[in-house]
């Protein structure tokens, strides 16, 4: 498995109690961030279906992890 993959899957992951995703945020944003860093073409891909994805913590760790390599605040 390479590590765009690998990424994907930690960004993209879904769990089903609402307790137990509060931790997963944090790993979305980092698989995100890291995406970002990557800077390769399916980096890019997995980036554009994050932004435009139905489930909201996943677009909302996509827009946190750009705020942040922006410093934006």
């Amino acid at each position: 498995m390479n590590l765009c993959c690998f990424l994907e899957k930690k960004l993209f992951q879904r769990i089903s109690l609402p307790l137990v995703s509060l931790g997963r945020s944090l790993h979305r944003q980092g698989a995100a961030l890291a995406l970002i860093e990557l800077e390769t073409q399916d980096a890019k891909q997995i980036l554009n279906k994050a932004s435009r994805c139905f489930y909201p913590p996943i677009r909302r760790a996509y827009k946190r992890a750009l705020e942040f390599k922006l410093g934006v605040k």
